[in-house]
């Protein structure tokens, strides 16, 4: 086929074959304002060496009646007519294509592609420089893999044209950047900072540096495919004795804080995140250092205080229509909702809030975690098959994989995940999580008829509450494993401090139910037993409410 073109192209006239030529070099198609720029030949002549292309069948028109654009009939004809170029002709046009693109207001992100087929022929830091210009631009757009490809490209061509140490190490925390806020290879983002580090070090640019090991330290708390909170804070205390980028750094701690579940160190952090983001006046970043703000209430058991918190944050999410930011409050204020407090109505309701933001969907761990929370929400009240259906495109890691596995009777796999997880987040120093699979583990175990095994998880995440602390996470714990304790002085004792924090006047909703359900268990009052099916009824949690008319039924001798 090349051969039969390659002569047919020869015998077309010169300027008829530059302009196939050009046309093949622009890629899928080549606009007529940009091939007037790249091609030899004035207006008329260029228009007679287009129609002569379109009637020997090189090209077709495939532009709108407002903008001229002309294509190969094929994919492969572009091709061969490309192949047949000599490299050293090829890459000039690449270059010459690149500035043919390059017009004011114009996107930059065809002419970077132009420059880096060029190859050497064109300047690589140039060829860098528009690279990383059209990944921020993509980047604008929430084209989120494009911008990715971009940056990734600009990192290549610095690396082989041996370009400065300072100038590499800045592009990979910008692609480090991108990939973390898109979601797009976390491990990829943390190697890219690593790299970054390295290179700073080795010039002696200590500012530099720590800036890069606070946004290491941030990273390290993202994700649970590269979660390690020990290794985390080891950044961040690295950061703070270089003096670096003081709100990445006090973010970064509250994130580690948030996992590892230190809570003073989580409202000192988040306090001065909060300060550094209104001096500099940015209110996406009071979102942000927000963040911390609520979670640090919410683990005091100032429920009410952390729900006002999350409220502001959504509002101003809202107002600057930036769904990263809105995914923030909705995060936390879901997870909150479902998974401590047991109000799964609440939680949805959230979650419903999160999904409808316009170009949420473009993020994709952002996106994943909250349908996640709507599958856990929809399963806790009882829509299974809902559930399910949410749940069918999630990672096979997704939690809500696991409860829906629990609540379709295979309680062995359950009990197996469940551990698992358990085991992870610990060895990754992610308390938060771990305290919540601890419970979750508890459950099926017990029922699986592991008394042992379910206290003694259920008293890790009584100690993790207790040093974090973290109160919700002691209440349900404490409930739970009231339980479930053989001696009566201790389930009471346990029961007291229960009743200690829900005296605190706080709304408890559908948790204070588990504690109602534990008083009646201990103590063998009917009244509590019925108070529990109450909250459980309100709240919509079917499989808690059964749980306690059994227990209430089997303490009547039923």
């Amino acid at each position: 086929m090349r051969d039969v073109l390659r002569h047919r192209l020869q015998a077309l006239p010169d300027g008829v074959q530059q302009v196939v030529r050009c046309a093949a070099v622009l890629g899928r198609e080549a606009e007529f304002g940009v091939l007037a720029r790249l091609v030899d030949l004035a207006e008329d002549p260029l228009i007679d060496a287009l129609d002569h292309a379109v009637g020997a069948g090189f090209l077709v028109e495939a532009g709108s009646s407002w903008k001229a654009t002309y294509s190969f009939p094929h994919d492969l004809m572009r091709e061969a007519v490309y192949g047949d170029l000599p490299q050293t002709r090829r890459q000039r046009l690449h270059v010459r294509a690149a500035e043919a693109l390059l017009l004011p207001g114009a996107t930059v992100g065809p002419a970077a592609v132009q420059l880096r087929a060029a190859g050497p022929a064109a300047d690589p830091e140039r060829a860098a420089e528009l690279s990383l210009q059209a990944a921020d631009e993509a980047a604008r757009l929430y084209a989120w893999h494009e911008a990715v490809d971009h940056a990734e490209a600009a990192i290549d061509v610095l690396e082989q044209a041996g370009a400065r140490p300072e100038r590499r190490a800045a592009a990979a925390v910008q692609t480090a950047v991108l990939r973390l806020k898109s979601s797009i290879g976390d491990r990829r983002a943390v190697q890219l900072l690593e790299t970054a580090l390295e290179l700073y070090r080795l010039i002696g640019d200590d500012d530099a540096a720590a800036t890069v090991h606070g946004r290491l330290g941030g990273a390290l708390c993202t994700n649970h495919s590269v979660m390690d909170i020990p290794r985390a804070i080891e950044h961040l205390a690295a950061a703070e004795r270089l003096n670096g980028d003081r709100f990445h750094l006090h973010r970064g701690m509250t994130q580690a804080a948030m996992y590892g579940v230190r809570t003073e160190v989580l409202g000192d952090a988040a306090g001065r995140a909060e300060a550094l983001a209104s001096e500099l006046g940015r209110r996406d970043l009071v979102v942000m250092a927000s963040w911390g703000r609520g979670w640090y209430e919410f683990n005091r058991g100032r429920l009410s205080d952390a729900a006002n918190v999350r409220e502001a944050m959504w509002a101003t999410a809202h107002e600057l229509a930036d769904p990263y930011l809105g995914w923030t409050s909705v995060s936390g204020a879901a997870l909150c909702a479902t998974e401590y407090l047991l109000d799964p109505v609440a939680g949805r309701a959230w979650c419903r809030r999160g999904l409808a933001q316009a170009r949420f969907d473009t993020f994709e761990h952002p996106h994943d975690t909250i349908v996640d929370q709507l599958a856990l929400a929809l399963a806790a009240m009882g829509d299974l098959d809902d559930a399910r259906r949410v749940a069918e495109p999630l990672p096979a890691d997704a939690v809500s994989r696991r409860v829906l596995t629990f609540l379709g009777g295979d309680w062995v796999r359950a009990e197996q995940e469940w551990a698992a997880a358990l085991y992870r987040d610990e060895e990754a120093g992610d308390f938060h999580d771990a305290a919540l699979n601890a419970r979750w583990l508890a459950g099926v175990r017990r029922l699986l008829g592991d008394h042992d095994g379910a206290v003694d998880v259920l008293r890790r995440a009584v100690t993790i509450g207790v040093e974090g602390p973290q109160v919700p996470t002691e209440l349900a714990a404490r409930a739970e494993l009231a339980q479930l304790l053989a001696d009566p002085a201790e389930a009471a004792a346990q029961l007291e401090r229960c009743d200690e924090i829900l005296a605190g006047g706080e709304d408890w909703r559908g948790l204070a139910g588990v504690v109602e359900l534990a008083r009646g268990v201990v103590t063998g009052a009917d009244d509590a037993y019925q108070r529990a099916v109450e909250i459980f009824t309100t709240y919509r949690l079917p499989w808690r409410r059964a749980a306690a008319l059994k227990a209430a039924l089997k303490a009547r001798g039923r």
